[in-house]
């Protein structure tokens, strides 16, 4: 087994090709904010090393705490807004789908309507006079 010089063993030589993101839980956030209010003034920096996080982050968190973004109950109402939204988003794509299946028949049917119009005029018919008839 190799040392290095201070007789401790090297690093893992595992290379992490993408490092994971460290996600903070509301509850979390709440405990932590709650142990920086408490902590005296000298105190918070060691509580935010031991966490391991920025003075920023437990700004933001105020900012949310104060906006009620940190509301257990309001956090389960926007992640079922997201499904509602990919539910809608589904739904619209169906539905443009359609709108253009229906814009292929109409194109359609006008084509129709125009030979057929242009048919009558070639035989000599008349149809407008024979639509005002079949109305009375």
């Amino acid at each position: 087994m190799m040392t290095t010089s201070n007789g401790k063993s090297p690093a893992s030589p595992e290379i992490v090709l993408k490092p994971r993101r460290r996600r903070i839980s509301v509850s979390e956030k709440l405990r932590i904010l709650k142990a920086v209010e408490a902590a005296a003034p000298g105190k918070q920096g060691e509580i935010l090393r031991r966490e391991g996080v920025y003075s920023s982050q437990v700004s933001t968190w105020r900012q949310q705490l104060e906006r009620g973004d940190l509301d257990a109950a309001n956090l389960r109402v926007r992640e079922q807004s997201k499904g509602d939204a990919k539910a809608a988003s589904r739904r619209v794509a169906q539905l443009e789908g359609e709108v253009r299946r229906l814009k292929r028949r109409l194109e359609r049917a006008e084509l129709i309507g125009e030979i057929q119009k242009k048919a009558a005029r070639l035989l000599g018919m008349d149809l407008e006079s024979r639509e005002t008839d079949d109305e009375r």
